[in-house]
């Protein structure tokens, strides 16, 4: 479960709208419209969070194919997309 799953089930609050911040250039974006990748590598380690936000699908694959990560549905997101890559071990 990511950071903001986990957020989303404590809180009992269901947004109109979630902003999540894309990693390469710190901008946010619609959540609806981002690329997560869950890789071996933390995203915010003291929250144990693995899932990683992109604006760019090029970087989220350059990001899988690196560290071992498949991508995960965003929050809000209309369709889930399909694994790239599974990490290693699976």
């Amino acid at each position: 479960m990511d950071c903001v799953e986990r957020w989303l089930e404590r809180s009992g609050e269901r947004p109109a709208r979630i902003l999540l911040t894309d990693e390469p250039t710190g901008r946010a974006i619609d959540a609806a419209a981002a690329h997560l990748v869950e890789s071996r590598v933390p995203a915010f380690a003291p929250a144990g969070c693995f899932v990683h936000v992109f604006a760019s699908r090029e970087e989220a694959e350059r990001h899988a194919g690196a560290f071992g990560g498949r991508f995960r549905p965003a929050p809000g997101a209309v369709t889930e997309e399909a694994p790239l890559h599974e990490p290693p071990g699976n």
